[in-house]
């Protein structure tokens, strides 16, 4: 597998949430409602955020599955 790394707007993705899928084998919600409320925090903020990991899955070039975030 190659992996590439690539930087992408948060609102971008936000913007195609849709075409980003969590696969069945992928672990169950781990974050807190306070974790996520601090996300936003810090995405609001203009904080650096950990990496998210996505796999693409298609030809198509926005079409990705959510592999994992780094939830520190």
């Amino acid at each position: 597998m190659q992996m590439r790394a690539e930087k992408r707007a948060l609102d971008k993705i936000y913007k195609r949430r849709d075409r980003y899928e969590i696969p069945d084998w992928q672990r169950e919600e781990v974050w807190s409602d306070e974790k996520k409320r601090l996300l936003i925090d810090s995405i609001l903020r203009g904080w650096k955020l950990p990496k998210f990991y996505f796999l693409k899955v298609s030809s198509d070039p926005d079409e990705y599955e959510v592999v994992d975030a780094n939830n520190g």
